[in-house]
């Protein structure tokens, strides 16, 4: 705001149109306007106090030396007089020369009188010139008063009465008067270079400026472009490297508003005045012309004399004396001009990269960016800039933020963004390794890699209450359960998750478009793509702590089930409970909010990469816990399944046969009743072993595992298995009894475990089964095997319930076991539910429905010799598959809970 402005503020609208910090910005400039006029108070009372002495000293010797001048004239006129009076000869005046000669010195003595008088008002009239900064009026005055000085010095007078010696030495005061004066050229010099430097100047008042500099220090027209690039030089290093208390962004825009304005200024002092006109001409050259030169008024006419008859006796050379300049003033050759801004530009741009990235160091938000570049936003530039860029020869429509202060921001906006990432990433990992610490520890009270504590327990905060919003029950109850997501891992994607919010909330200010022009936000895609960039290599970084920092080997000693489970869930928690990570992958570049991508991102888009990159380290993460649980149930297995080696230890092995009664035709026509034992389930150490692995699998909550983990490790233990028992078949010493029960084992594991696409594991089955087989009678195989097969099948129905979690392909199972689906309208049977896309066999659990609704409920049917009560129910028109059983236990399920099992508001 200019200083007349300051002067003229009304308070009352100041604090109705203007904010806060606008308002302590005004009261800033008013306090240094202060504190300047209080200095020049203090100069010019000094000054005035010393030139007021030195007038005194001078009145008091011009009283004393005119006192004696007229005494010396009166006492010569006494002597003539009595001279002439006693006729003495020689002395006789004669009285026509003698009146000419006293005219003729009196004129001169009023000549030097009125020239002494312009010298002792001409101070005040540049002291007033310079308070309102009209320098040229200034330097008008002061190079006046040089000339009347000089013209003093160098008087020779008519004769030898009135020479420069003793008008000198008679006048005292002109030389201490001129002493006065002398100090006013460097007080007018440095305002105009002071003035020169602000980034609020007018065209006219630079202009007068550099009028100034080429009256009082001649300079040519070349010099004087160089002096008003040096000068805006300085003052562009005075506003970006001083250690003033301005904020950066008023540091920055200040710096803007100063280039800008340093290119109107050249263009319409050097080139062209703004005026219509056939021939353009700068307004230096303009007012030159109207001060040097002999079409110019005299400088006489700026003094202010009272007695205008006085200037009669002024001499010619005073009345005439007009401003002159040691050289032609001539415009600046095109070249020259283009040869020094392109100069200028240049150091301009380096000058600014290294001071403003210093500056916008200081700045530690993307928001604190925005209002730089919001504020930078609203100083425009002339109407006519490219006519100006095109005169001047500079690339034409020259943005200057674009081209010396974006890329800056652009770039502090990127490392930003990489030191919230960084800082939000260490926080994690500290995070992490706390976690990983205290679940390694064998007392844990909640561990990991036994989430039973958690997910068949009621909690609280199973069900949403109350008006929580969507993000709260995503994150809360049974959803967490079917996905196996603990409290801690919750925790640590939530502790992300929020350090990824205050990053996207503060770079969301810098994004949006809607209070800022087009030309503002050309980074916008840029800064986008850094962000998804910074995010996918965080997440690496993330990766690669987790492989040697956590996942590693310390000291030999293998890493903690709990820590692996732990690491892998989080790894796959990522994708689920942090929606902001999300975010950080999928900001609209078509929208001014920040936004996540709907379900028509295609599969390439950066965050389905991240979510692959996150989901195979956890895939590859659960290997490494498949290989550890591997090796106990590999070690559990060899010693449940060996072989007997007594009679006691196989009677414990072995459960109890079935009773089937037979009848056969002898050859005199009559039936034969017999009763043969068969094996009736598996034995007892296979029951125990798988029993053993339920559990081992059940406490990791497997129907929250990969698919392809949970196969491979299924498929393991079943090879490891088939391999115990290929052991066995090999010796030859097995009973025919011991070979029935291991060939209903091999074969019961087969149909539980193996899917029929498995043509290894199949085939191996087969291998096994052909050689217990080869150990029992061929006539007793024909009679035990539809029995056999019979109790494999009731074997498998009955217990793939409770070994559900070692069924890794559940949809096979019914096919397999030659089971079909059954309606039924009574509420007896129990319904197979399944609460999740990948869940294996739960438990079998009933379910209700509300009065007078029909439940479909699909349950195997077991088919025995013995019979079976008829069933009124009709059969369904079309077989249900297993997928559909799944889906319709799902429905009814949760129908039931929204309805009996919670009650109604």
């Amino acid at each position: 705001m200019p200083v007349q402005n300051l002067l003229d503020i009304n308070t009352d609208k100041l604090f109705e149109e203007h904010t806060v910090s606008e308002i302590l910005e005004t009261q800033k400039k008013l306090q240094i306007e202060i504190e300047r006029k209080r200095e020049e108070l203090r100069t010019m009372v000094g000054e005035r106090y010393r030139d007021l002495i030195e007038a005194a000293d001078t009145i008091g010797d011009m009283k004393q030396t005119a006192e004696g001048i007229i005494s010396h004239i009166d006492n010569m006129s006494v002597k003539c007089q009595q001279l002439q009076q006693k006729h003495l000869l020689g002395f006789k005046v004669d009285s026509n020369n003698t009146k000419a000669e006293r005219i003729s010195v009196n004129k001169t003595y009023h000549s030097i009188a009125i020239q002494i008088k312009i010298l002792m008002d001409i101070p005040e009239q540049i002291w007033s010139a310079v308070e309102k900064e009209d320098y040229i009026l200034g330097a008008q005055l002061f190079l006046f008063a040089r000339h009347i000085n000089t013209g003093l010095q160098l008087h020779a007078g008519v004769d030898e009465i009135l020479n420069s010696s003793k008008v000198l030495l008679w006048f005292p005061v002109i030389t201490r008067q001129w002493s006065a004066i002398s100090h006013f050229r460097d007080a007018i010099l440095t305002g105009c270079q002071n003035m020169l430097q602000s980034h609020s100047l007018t065209s006219e008042e630079a202009s007068s400026c550099l009028s100034t500099l080429v009256l009082l220090e001649g300079i040519g027209s070349l010099e004087l472009l160089k002096k008003l690039l040096q000068l805006r030089t300085q003052a562009l290093e005075n506003v970006l490297q001083s250690d003033s208390h301005d904020s950066v962004k008023a540091r920055v825009c200040t710096s803007l508003k100063l280039l800008v304005h340093t290119i109107t200024l050249l263009y319409s002092c050097f080139l062209d005045d703004g005026q219509d006109s056939s021939q353009p001409e700068g307004l230096i050259w303009k007012q030159l012309k109207n001060i040097v030169g002999r079409n110019a008024p005299p400088a006489i006419s700026l003094v202010d004399l009272k007695d205008l008859i006085a200037t009669k006796f002024l001499p010619q050379l005073v009345q005439e004396f007009r401003p002159s300049t040691t050289e032609p003033v001539n415009p600046v050759p095109p070249e020259d001009m283009r040869e020094n801004v392109i100069r200028w530009l240049d150091w301009v741009r380096d000058f600014i990269q290294k001071q403003v990235t210093s500056l916008l160091n200081l700045v530690s938000s993307v928001r604190g960016l925005h209002a730089i570049r919001e504020e930078a936003s609203s100083l425009g530039t002339a109407g006519n800039w490219d006519k100006m860029c095109q005169h001047l020869t500079i690339p034409c429509g020259l943005n200057i933020w674009d081209a010396y202060f974006q890329t800056l921001l652009t770039e502090r906006a990127k490392s930003l963004v990489s030191h919230q990432w960084n800082i939000a990433l260490t926080q994690l990992q500290s995070t992490l390794i706390n976690v990983l610490q205290e679940n390694s520890q064998e007392k844990c009270s909640q561990p990991e890699h036994d989430l039973r504590w958690f997910v068949w327990k009621e909690w609280s905060s199973d069900l949403p209450q109350g008006d929580s919003s969507q993000n709260q029950q995503q994150k809360r109850g049974l959803l967490m359960k079917t996905k196996g997501y603990s409290p801690c891992v919750e925790r640590l994607c939530a502790e992300l998750d929020s350090q990824l919010l205050a990053l996207l909330q503060d770079l969301q200010y810098y994004l949006q478009n809607e209070s800022v022009i087009s030309d503002k936000v050309t980074d916008r895609n840029e800064l986008q793509d850094h962000l998804q960039k910074c995010s996918m290599e965080s997440i690496q970084k993330l990766l690669q702590f987790i492989k040697t920092q956590c996942l590693s080997e310390v000291e030999g000693k293998s890493v903690h089930d709990a820590c692996v489970v732990m690491i892998a869930r989080f790894l796959q928690a990522l994708c689920d409970l942090c929606p902001n990570l999300q975010k950080c992958f999928s900001l609209s570049q078509n929208n001014n909010s920040i936004k996540t991508v709907v379900s028509s991102t295609p599969a390439s888009s950066p965050w389905q990469d991240a979510c692959s990159l996150l989901q195979q380290e956890s895939v590859t993460t659960w290997q490494k816990w498949q290989y550890l649980i591997s090796n106990r149930l590999t070690a559990l297995a060899k010693a449940k399944l060996c072989q007997p080696q007594n009679l006691s230890t196989l009677l414990h092995s072995i459960p109890q046969w079935d009773v089937v009664s037979i009848e056969e035709e002898a050859e005199e026509g009559r039936s034969i009743r017999s009763d043969i034992k068969v094996p009736s389930q598996p034995s007892l150490p296979l029951q125990s072993l798988l029993d053993s692995m339920a559990k081992q699998m059940n406490a990791v909550a497997p129907h929250t595992l990969p698919r392809k983990i949970h196969q491979d490790l299924v498929e393991f233990l079943v090879d490891n298995m088939f391999g115990h028992y290929e052991d066995i078949s090999n010796n030859a010493i097995i009973s025919q009894a011991q070979a029935l029960q291991l060939l209903l084992d091999i074969k019961y594991l087969t149909m539980l475990l193996v899917p029929r696409d498995n043509k290894a594991l199949m085939g191996k089955s087969q291998v096994i089964s052909d050689k217990f087989e080869d150990k029992i009678d061929p006539f007793d195989l024909d009679v035990f095997c539809p029995y056999i097969q019979n109790n494999i099948k009731r074997s498998v129905q009955r217990t793939q319930g409770l070994l559900g979690v070692l069924v890794a392909w559940p949809e096979k199972l019914a096919i397999v076991s030659g089971l079909r689906a059954a309606t039924s309208n009574t509420v007896e049977d129990p319904s197979v539910l399944s609460l999740c896309n990948n869940a294996p066999w739960f438990s079998l659990l009933p379910v209700t429905g509300p009065p007078g609704t029909r439940i479909l409920i699909g349950i195997p049917q077991i088919h025995t010799d013995k019979p079976q009560r008829k069933k009124s129910s009709p059969k369904p028109k079309t077989e249900q598959t297993p997928g559909d059983l799944m889906r319709s236990g799902a429905a009814a399920f949760f129908g039931a809970m929204s309805s009996d099992w919670f009650g109604s508001s």
